[in-house]
């Protein structure tokens, strides 16, 4: 019995020793920044064994973002910075996440592939381009509408030729796909448009979907939440 009290003790203060280690104990933590004491506290802080490294991290980069404006550092503690920090990268990632999953679900309930690109005349004898793509739905409800935008880049080095608007407003089943064409005019004197009309069947292209919005028939919407 008494060898076990000495282990729960020795294992109560690991475990204590390893929390406090993850925590800032330094007293500059409540010293507060003034237009005469910022650059020393700074120098302090970064030499503080008492600061952690995430800590020295998040001062310093809190430091950065605040120090554009004088109201907005002056009178704020050293703790009020690395929790200004911490915040912002918080909800900056939660954001930066969100997107990504939603895209990345957009992707691939609904891919997209351009099928056919063809040079015509429009009904005035102006040469156009009939561009078709297909969206399929790879989802388990059927999709009442699609939006997004079509990117064409030229691989060599990877500069955006062109984008179009891509929108089907007509329902797509599940399992199913939507072809949807569309004619722009073509301009002879634009070297995006040349080069599309001479590069597209060799491959030189490459198209990239960039999802928006999906709306399903049981009223659930999926669209790209826009970073700020």
């Amino acid at each position: 019995m008494k060898y076990l009290l000495i282990f729960a003790l020795v294992v109560t203060v690991l475990l204590t020793s390893c929390k406090n280690s993850n925590e800032s104990s330094s007293l500059i933590l409540d010293e507060v920044i003034k237009l005469e004491n910022v650059a020393e506290l700074t120098t302090r802080l970064n030499s503080d064994q008492g600061i952690t490294y995430d800590d020295k991290i998040s001062y310093n980069r809190g430091i950065q973002l605040l120090s554009i404006s004088k109201d907005s550092l002056v009178g704020k503690t050293v703790r009020d910075i690395i929790a200004f920090d911490k915040d912002k990268t918080l909800n900056d990632n939660m954001k930066a996440g969100q997107q990504s999953a939603n895209v990345f679900e957009l992707k691939n309930q609904a891919p997209v592939k351009l099928t056919k690109f063809v040079p015509t005349v429009d009904a005035n004898g102006s040469p156009q381009n009939t561009l078709t793509y297909e969206v399929y739905n790879m989802s388990s409800m059927t999709m009442e509408r699609v939006t997004g935008m079509l990117r064409l880049f030229n691989k060599s080095n990877n500069a955006l030729v062109k984008q179009f608007e891509l929108k089907v407003s007509e329902p797509i089943e599940n399992g199913k796909g939507r072809a949807v064409s569309m004619n722009y005019l073509h301009d002879t004197t634009n070297n995006r448009d040349l080069f599309i009309r001479q590069n597209l069947q060799t491959g030189q292209l490459r198209m990239e979907w960039v999802p928006d919005t999906v709306i399903y028939s049981d009223g659930k919407i999926l669209s790209v939440p826009r970073l700020k």
